[in-house]
């Protein structure tokens, strides 16, 4: 077992605990001694020596880190390295809202693998999903974290040297409170709090006090971004017509007083100030320029988060730094691990985009960095993955935004809990075409709209007869099914490689079915529908069936029990339209009817097109939209 003894001033005793806690996530057989010492001298150096390793580090995140990378491997026995990171802080952002909230203990893994890569702050996205004292309804049946959860989630983070920042939505975002009855008198629209109403800065408080009195920090990420049709609503019945940013600024204004009764220093996401400039309400245009004087609706206490997710050009995140920079602002930045496409993230993507941010923010000389973890649609993906996206962050921040594959290969399985070809084959099932992650702003996610299209309606059946994907996704469960089979993975890795290797098993029958049944039946070929037919009626519902049950045991692994129930409607969509299927095609076959209406409609692009020229795979990131063109 690996011995690590800590020499550091009494304020820092604390770190000793945390040791403790990550012994858990260290290999078992790793052995030898690591004398670790605080310094005054920043960043941290460790070097090998006949009695073990010596390790000295100025912040509690290069202790971590350092550990990491020596049971990595990455200090050579007869060897030393050096490394600092150029940021005040590097954190993550993890998505707390959208139905996946992770348990006490998934975020006890969550952190202490970010202790392992380097970082020192988190937040937990939680738009209701905690609780308030006043208000019963708020995140209820959400998986709401209670104080003692968060002061627990909050211990554990100390321990480890990560400050725990709270993140909440003080304006929009926050549709799954208001759908509340009760919240009436709250809301300007279904998604939006009524600005300037005393009983809403009531409740703002109440939110701000309730959950910075369960963590150490006084920093507080208040949202406040995407508030589309702010003053439209009740706000107009009541006042009148009132520009939205003046609106805004007002509002700002009066949450900050609130923050400064409780001696806390707000952030906001900072998209409002470009929106106000681009046509349509945009957030990203290269051409964009901000007027002199566009920056002072934000009120000087708050700090400012520039977020970026989609650039792969380091030109870009320089140009809109600079025009946070020419209003006075120094922005905090946040980039994101490709999380919030579906089951499985895009690691090809997050590759390509967070190093070009990485390094404009070392140019520019920002100061903090965070990396968002979104769970968009449902929170259907799993921790394990996201892990080797985190990982590529911290390695692009504490290595000036250089990539070393033969270093993240050495690193991934202690920082991540598998190895990096493993966790690699997950965030790129969506590489079905070569470079195909690297196209549009966005990136495609064909993996989301080839599970959850109907198999009678089609919907993007002319995006599926634009390669022989059935032979793509069999290839790629077969190299997952060989890497599960090399065992290169701790146990709680298994959760998402298996999901991922059970999704593509999956796709490789399902992708082109639409496609086969309506080529069996505009050619009038009865013998090829009855072949579909059976597969429809046997191994496709068994397929559905084994990714649901894999998929249900990791959730209830993994998050709270809340939020599952939309995975059912989910899985439930796709049995139910197999069954009916089934029931179609025999009603036909036996000539109790003269056609099937669904598969004689004429097939359009998923953009509403009839196909004429290439045909793209896009991004599409909604179920219901995927599922059916109906209303529910």
């Amino acid at each position: 077992m690996l011995q690590v003894v800590l020499n550091v001033p009494s304020d820092l005793d604390h770190l000793k605990r945390g040791l403790k806690q990550l012994s858990a996530f260290l290999p078992s057989e790793l052995t030898g001694r690591i004398t670790a010492t605080w310094s005054e001298q920043p960043g941290l150096t460790a070097a090998a020596h006949t009695e073990g390793y010596q390790l000295q580090f100025n912040r509690a995140c290069e202790l971590f880190r350092g550990i990491g990378l020596i049971a990595a491997g990455s200090v050579l026995p007869d060897g030393s390295m050096a490394q600092q990171l150029p940021f005040r802080s590097l954190g993550v952002m993890y998505d707390c809202s959208r139905n996946s909230v992770p348990t006490v203990a998934t975020v006890k893994q969550i952190l202490s693998r970010m202790a392992l890569m380097g970082y020192n702050v988190l937040m937990l996205y939680t738009e209701d999903t905690y609780t308030l004292a006043s208000r019963p309804e708020f995140g209820h049946y959400r998986g709401r974290y209670s104080p003692t959860e968060l002061k627990e989630i909050d211990d554990f983070a100390w321990q480890l040297g990560i400050e725990m920042i709270p993140c909440i939505q003080t304006l929009a975002h926050l549709e799954r409170f208001l759908r509340w009855q009760s919240t009436d008198s709250l809301r300007d629209n279904q998604h939006i709090l009524l600005s300037e109403n005393a009983a809403v800065y009531s409740l703002i408080d109440e939110m701000i006090t309730s959950v910075s009195s369960c963590v150490r920090s006084r920093r507080i990420h208040l949202g406040l971004d995407e508030a589309h049709g702010l003053g439209l609503g009740r706000y107009l019945e009541q006042n009148g017509y009132r520009r939205p940013e003046k609106i805004m600024q007002t509002h700002l204004e009066a949450v900050g007083q609130i923050c400064s009764r409780h001696a806390l220093k707000p952030m906001m996401w900072g998209d409002m100030i470009f929106r106000m400039n681009i046509a349509g309400a945009g957030y990203y245009d290269q051409d964009v320029v901000l007027p002199a004087g566009t920056g002072d609706i934000i009120p000087k206490s708050y700090d400012v988060v520039y977020w970026d997710y989609y650039h792969t050009e380091e030109a870009f995140y320089e140009k809109y730094i600079d025009e946070h920079l020419k209003q006075g602002i120094k922005p905090l930045f946040a980039a994101g691990v490709c999380s919030w496409i579906g089951m499985v993230p895009n690691l090809v993507r997050t590759a390509a985009t967070t190093r070009s941010s990485v390094q404009a923010a070392l140019k520019k000389q920002l100061d903090d960095m965070f990396l968002c973890v979104w769970k968009d649609d449902g929170g259907e993906g799993l921790p394990g993955p996201d892990f080797l996206g985190m990982m590529m962050y911290a390695e692009y921040c504490y290595n000036q935004g250089q990539q070393d594959l033969p270093a993240w290969r050495r690193q991934a399985p202690v920082m991540t809990g598998a190895s990096y070809d493993s966790f690699m084959a997950v965030g790129s099932i969506d590489e079905i075409q070569e470079g195909l992650s690297l196209a549009g702003l966005e990136a495609p996610n064909p993996h989301k709209y080839f599970l959850w299209q109907d198999i009678l309606l089609g919907q993007f059946d002319c995006e599926a007869a634009t390669g022989d994907y059935a032979a793509v996704y069999t290839r790629k469960a077969g190299e997952l099914a060989a890497l599960l089979s090399a065992g290169e993975y701790q146990p709680e890795a298994l959760y998402g490689l298996r999901l991922g290797y059970l999704l593509c098993r999956l796709l490789a029958y399902k992708v082109d079915l639409g496609v086969r049944l309506k080529s069996a039946y505009d050619s009038g070929d009865q013998v090829k529908l009855a072949e579909l037919r059976e597969l429809i009626a046997g191994e496709y519902p068994q397929r559905i069936r084994e990714l649901r049950d894999w998929h249900r045991d990791s959730w209830f692994h993994f998050y709270k029990p809340f939020g599952w129930e939309i995975a059912d409607l989910k899985y439930n969509h796709l049995l139910g339209r197999a069954e009916t299927a089934c029931y179609r095609l025999d009603a036909y076959l036996r000539g109790e009817i003269s056609q099937i209406d669904e598969l004689a409609q004429d097939r359009l692009t998923s953009v509403g097109r009839v196909p004429a020229g290439p045909v793209n795979l896009p991004h599409f990131n909604n179920f219901l939209n995927a599922a059916t063109v109906g209303q529910i």
